[in-house]
């Protein structure tokens, strides 16, 4: 339990209990419930943090059928956004890396800074190209790492993407720019 809630950065010194870590433990866990609901259409995904995906995960994320690619994917339209013209879900970005990959490792620090910096603003995935490589195929990538940043539509389309390791500040930068644009 302690283990537990110090992975989650819950100050646990002064509980003595073993029901009050429990009750900590459950109250972090709900607390985290409540924020990918809201932020995830799968719930696997959680604000600051950068996860790695499977493709049935990836595709849910980004609203795409099982055979959906990025040419499949309609424009963004009064039909799948929100009041003020402005996507429903937070913009995805996707890493898309394999293990063997010098330059992808080094990004992998600089992806979670990132993804910290953007809580709640920006969905942070990474996908294996070796464990998927038909899906690494249907988004076209070429070289590794890519970066492919993705609008927050209903069904996602690609806005921009970046091959090769950037820093943290690299990463913001890419994100804001095209995002706002």
């Amino acid at each position: 339990l302690r283990t537990q809630l110090s992975q989650n950065n819950v100050r646990w010194g002064n509980i003595i209990e073993k029901e009050e870590l429990v009750q900590a433990l459950c109250n972090i866990m709900e607390q985290k419930f409540e924020a990918s609901k809201n932020f995830s259409r799968s719930g696997e995904i959680m604000p600051g943090k950068v996860t790695d995906v499977d493709d049935a995960v990836l595709l849910r994320e980004l609203g795409w059928r099982p055979s959906g690619n990025a040419r499949d994917a309609p424009a963004v339209d009064a039909a799948n956004t929100g009041e003020k013209g402005t996507p429903q879900h937070a913009p995805i970005l996707l890493d898309v890396y394999a293990t063997w990959c010098g330059p992808c490792q080094f990004l992998v620090p600089q992806l979670q800074s990132a993804a910290e910096e953007f809580g709640p603003d920006v969905r942070v995935m990474k996908l294996d190209s070796d464990k998927y490589p038909g899906l690494a195929g249907q988004l076209k990538v070429a070289g590794l790492p890519t970066l492919i940043l993705f609008d927050g539509g209903e069904e996602s389309r690609e806005l921009k993407r970046m091959e090769g390791a950037l820093t943290k500040d690299g990463i913001v930068e890419f994100v804001k720019k095209n995002v706002s644009a």
